[in-house]
């Protein structure tokens, strides 16, 4: 808020076959606003891994975060 920054990251990850959260990946506008989003993806509990043939295999994942003022 100090900066006035705003804007969307793309993260992009992998949730892999134990459910832990892997390969973080971050695009956005400012460093700040990519460091803050990979402080929310960190915050993200232990997942269920996605399952093929009732093996557990990777899911990748991408989700926009939208940083705005009001």
């Amino acid at each position: 808020m100090e900066t006035g920054t705003q804007g969307k990251v793309y993260v992009m990850f992998t949730i892999g076959k134990q459910g832990f959260i892997e390969d973080v990946k971050l695009k956005g506008p400012a460093k700040i606003l990519e460091e803050e989003a990979a402080r929310i993806i960190d915050k993200l509990p232990q997942m269920t891994p996605g399952k093929q043939h009732l093996k557990p295999v990777k899911v990748s994942f991408s989700i926009p975060i939208n940083f705005q003022l009001q």
